[in-house]
């Protein structure tokens, strides 16, 4: 699956993340910053005439509204038990995926839920999520495909049918 992203923010500099990787103890995992080095968040396109109800978007490093310094701060005020839980992804509920940087559980992926106030876990590290995720996409892309497919010999059989019976009534005359 080749990842597509909408309004991305501008792109990062290597200062920009080994800037961003200090505010936290240098604690963040390469591939993570490797991933928000090539895209700096942004949103996927629709699937399906949805966005998808799984994962919207990620959030920025730097540059933009939505940051992932700006989520964590704004999620550490009401929830300090999340911290070292970096927010870097949302859904369609804005609720946010989260990294773990904490010893016990390092790279694990959770999903904070706003509404329930709880946290959920996703995946055992970022590379897995992003993968799992991938073969969530590429399956809507094969259905997608196979519904065309349905749609294209449906429109033929009827046209077929229909040129039959033109074909029948007239040939009856």
């Amino acid at each position: 699956m080749a990842l597509i992203l909408e309004n991305s923010q501008q792109k990062l500099t290597y200062q920009d993340i080994i800037e961003f990787n200090r505010l936290f103890d240098e604690k963040i995992p390469s591939y993570f910053l490797d991933f928000f080095y090539e895209f700096n968040g942004g949103d996927f396109p629709k699937v399906n005439d949805h966005n998808c109800e799984y994962l919207s978007g990620f959030y920025s490093i730097k540059y933009g509204h939505s940051t992932m310094t700006r989520m964590y701060n704004e999620l550490l005020i009401e929830n300090p038990q999340l911290q070292f839980m970096l927010p870097f992804a949302y859904d369609h509920n804005l609720d946010s995926y989260l990294i773990s940087l904490k010893e016990d559980d390092y790279g694990t992926i959770y999903l904070w839920s706003n509404e329930e106030q709880g946290i959920a876990h996703v995946s055992n590290s970022f590379d897995d999520f992003i993968q799992s995720f991938g073969q969530f996409i590429d399956a809507i892309e094969m259905k997608k495909m196979s519904n065309n497919i349905k749609n294209r010999l449906v429109k033929t059989f009827i046209m077929v049918g229909a040129i039959f019976i033109v074909w029948y009534f007239f040939s009856k005359r």
